[in-house]
């Protein structure tokens, strides 16, 4: 506290000495008139205002370096004080806010997309694919699909690959899943999140959506189709204005071979 004090002083000083309109009336003369005053009145005073020759007196007692070294100085013992009384400028702590909900354990998250559909320009930048996987809005699996589609802010389009190897969507945490009693290259669709060999994916090196049941499968994209029986809007149930229009293609399970990869079978979260 002693130093504070001391610092505080030698600013005045400088501010005192050097502080143009403070340097005037520490120069000026003046004189107290000797008039008589009304009650509840201070005295008047004059001052002779000679402000050219006093200035001009003080420029001569200090060059113009040593002004700008003490004008550095002031600068400097300024923020030294600032720094200092730091802690005497802080206010008091206070009280923590809630805890926040843990997150997630994921192996990737983002939209999801794929070599050959997504990106038919092999030029184009890889955070702007032309499209992505889209979870659409059915009720039962075989209306449950997922599609390449253009890039929206839905949620829908927002997917987890989680630690477990579930490929979970953000819109309704359902899971892509794969239908064993079907053949092989059929359609994917969205369902139960509860680990099993036929909704775990194992995302390799080379980037394939592996299932994780030792049967040489992966995920890739079917050809286009028109009129495939799933569901855009909430609450369809297959009637035919809730079909599909046009030609998409769709999520399907195929069988890899090693040593061997394709560009749609290449997969990745962005």
């Amino acid at each position: 506290m002693y130093n504070i004090l001391i610092i505080f002083l030698f600013i005045i000083l400088i501010i005192c000495l050097y502080s143009q309109p403070f340097h005037k009336l520490c120069l000026y003369n003046c004189s107290f008139t000797n008039q008589p005053n009304p009650p509840n009145q201070i005295e008047k005073f004059t001052c002779n205002d000679d402000t050219q020759t006093e200035e001009s007196s003080y420029q001569n007692v200090l060059t113009q370096s040593q002004i700008n070294q003490i004008r550095q100085l002031t600068n400097d013992q300024t923020m030294q004080l600032m720094n200092s009384s730091n802690s005497l400028m802080q206010g008091p702590q206070g009280q923590p806010g809630p805890q926040g909900q843990p997150g997630g354990e994921y192996q990737a998250v983002g939209r999801l997309v794929n070599q050959e559909i997504s990106y038919k320009n092999k030029g184009n930048n890889s955070f702007l694919p032309s499209s992505v996987v889209s979870r659409t809005s059915g009720t039962i699996p075989t209306q449950s699909l997922c599609m390449m589609d253009k890039p929206t802010l839905g949620s829908f389009q927002y997917w987890y690959l989680n630690k477990n190897g579930t490929i979970q969507n953000k819109y309704d945490n359902t899971c892509i899943n794969y239908d064993p009693t079907k053949s092989i290259d059929t359609k994917v669709y969205m369902g139960d999140c509860t680990p099993s060999n036929y909704n775990q994916w194992i995302w390799d090196k080379d980037n394939r959506l592996i299932l994780k049941n030792n049967e040489k499968q992966c995920l890739t994209v079917s050809n286009l189709e028109n009129g495939v029986s799933t569901t855009t809007k909430l609450g369809c149930d297959g009637n035919d204005d809730c079909l599909v229009s046009g030609n998409r293609r769709y999520l399907s399970v195929k069988t890899y071979q090693n040593g061997q990869i394709f560009d749609n079978e290449i997969w990745s979260f962005i």
